[in-house]
């Protein structure tokens, strides 16, 4: 006798422990909502045009009652209807659209809590109906569920109504904000389209595209659409370089049957175009942006992310990058504009503080009559910073057209160390040692470190360019040399 799989009803209970997020789970139900409009879409606009209403749904959450409530007017359902809706992985007649696993109502509901009800009226139906679930009963018995008729409601009614209680997680405060922020993100296309109003917490959310591009020599903005097949699977998009970067604004939101899987602060960010992964810092991460329709492709059952199979998703980013190299190249030809001129009272504030120094007595006592070392004198305090720092390796490194530039920070050289070393002495190698104990660096912090150790850099590069060049290292050439510096812009100032 041959062995039948069964899938038990004791499994209701593990849907509490999918990897869903509270907006993924609530985008389950207003998938429901608008796919059964789509089925009846050409009925349910008359009846909207005569009403003077549309498309709605209304989601709640009742924190002192612990009580989630999701209603729309869609088509409703018949009692068959509602009858295969409680069948775990039943799918629809037709599984195309946003409703095609037969799971996505019991997992949601079951996900958010143990017990849930749903009311329901089909349109041109006589009598509504309405049935409970309670999950640990469910999961006890033969999952047999009493259904109750809902009478006196007219023909012209048509409503679906979903109550969740014994809630498995409160939605805090942070948390409904993100439902917000997420949710209008997601059906972002059926409100640009406008047959959808959707309410979260008494507000209708609303979607507006608030991107401003980036424009090229001419004027046009760097933005286009695009469109190519992997096998016999067609995708296409639009993507843009944002006049004003921002990593969480960037990557592509990808869409599928005209619902957000994946969008900002969360957007798909393939490694063939952002690099490593979940991007980099460059311009790229921060000002390349698009939306990539994948409808041809599949959907996990949670609608999160794109189920990819064989090399299909290398096959869409090799694609895509060579489809929008054009605004790869702009994003990373962009350069901040030229910051403005430091205000009048930055100057004064500055122009005071080195007045006060200027008057200090310290720097006649501790300077001006500072006594001066030997050569010898000074050599042997290089030497010994020197050898204290290569016993390690370096903390930054780099070549620049052959020379090759080591970097050490001192934090464990004397106070009254220089600052500064700069080791030229062997051919083609530059080895700079920063002074981290010096009593001018101690307590810097990030901002005012970086600026220190650029200045120190670029002052260790214009000494060997000077040397390297010319033989001596006169003041005048390494200020000239050091000034070239400091007008190349640091990659993190460009975005």
């Amino acid at each position: 006798m041959p062995i039948k799989l069964k899938l038990g009803l004791g499994a209701i209970r593990s849907f509490k422990r999918l990897s869903y997020t509270a907006w993924h789970a609530l985008a389950e139900f207003v998938d429901n909502s608008t796919q059964s409009y789509f089925d009846h879409r050409e009925l349910l606009d008359r009846v909207y045009a005569d009403t003077g209403t549309k498309l709605t749904v209304v989601i709640n959450y009742d924190a002192d009652k612990r009580l989630v409530t999701i209603e729309d007017n869609a088509m409703g359902m018949s009692r068959k209807d509602l009858e295969r809706a409680l069948v775990i992985g039943e799918p629809p007649p037709h599984p195309v659209g946003r409703s095609r696993y037969g799971f996505g109502l019991k997992t949601a509901a079951s996900w958010f809590g143990d017990l849930w009800l749903i009311e329901t009226k089909a349109l041109g139906e006589k009598v509504g109906h309405r049935v409970t679930v309670d999950v640990e009963q469910v999961a006890a018995s033969n999952g047999d569920l009493p259904i109750d008729e809902i009478a006196d409601l007219g023909l012209e009614a048509h409503f679906t109504r979903i109550e969740i209680r014994r809630l498995n997680r409160p939605l805090h405060a942070r948390t409904r904000g993100k439902i917000k922020e997420f949710l209008r993100s997601m059906f972002r296309e059926d409100l640009r389209q406008g047959f959808l109003t959707l309410v979260w917490m008494g507000e209708a959310l609303k979607w507006q595209d608030e991107y401003t591009f980036a424009q090229d020599e001419r004027g046009q903005e760097l933005r286009h659409g695009f469109g190519f097949e992997i096998g016999d699977k067609r995708v296409q998009g639009w993507a843009g370089v944002l006049a004003k970067g921002g990593r969480p604004k960037a990557g592509f939101s990808i869409l599928h049957d005209g619902r957000v899987i994946r969008g900002q602060p969360d957007a798909w960010r393939p490694q063939e175009i952002y690099g490593q992964l979940q991007g980099s810092n460059d311009l790229v991460n921060q000002r390349l942006v698009g939306e990539i329709q994948l409808d041809a492709f599949g959907v996990s059952h949670t609608k999160d992310d794109i189920l990819w199979f064989g090399d299909e998703e290398e096959e869409v980013e090799i694609a895509l990058q060579a489809a929008v190299k054009d605004l790869i190249d702009a994003a990373n030809s962009l350069r901040r504009p030229t910051p403005a001129l430091p205000t009048p009272r930055d100057v004064r504030g500055a122009i005071e503080g080195i007045q006060g120094l200027l008057a200090s007595p310290d720097l006649e006592s501790r300077w001006i009559r500072l006594a001066l070392p030997t050569s010898e004198e000074l050599r042997q305090r290089t030497v010994t910073a020197l050898e204290k720092s290569h016993r390690k390796a370096p903390d930054f490194s780099g070549a620049v057209n052959g020379l090759v530039v080591s970097g050490h920070m001192g934090a464990d050289l004397e106070p009254s160390q220089e600052y500064l070393v700069v080791d030229t002495r062997q051919q083609g190698q530059l080895g700079i040692v920063i002074n981290l104990n010096h009593p001018h660096v101690r307590g810097m912090k990030a901002d005012v470190l970086l600026d220190h150790v650029q200045h120190c850099v670029y002052q260790a590069l214009a000494e060997w360019r000077a040397q390297h060049d010319t033989g001596a290292t006169e003041p005048e050439l390494v200020n000239f040399l050091r000034d070239a510096l400091l007008r190349i812009r640091m990659p993190s100032e460009r975005s």
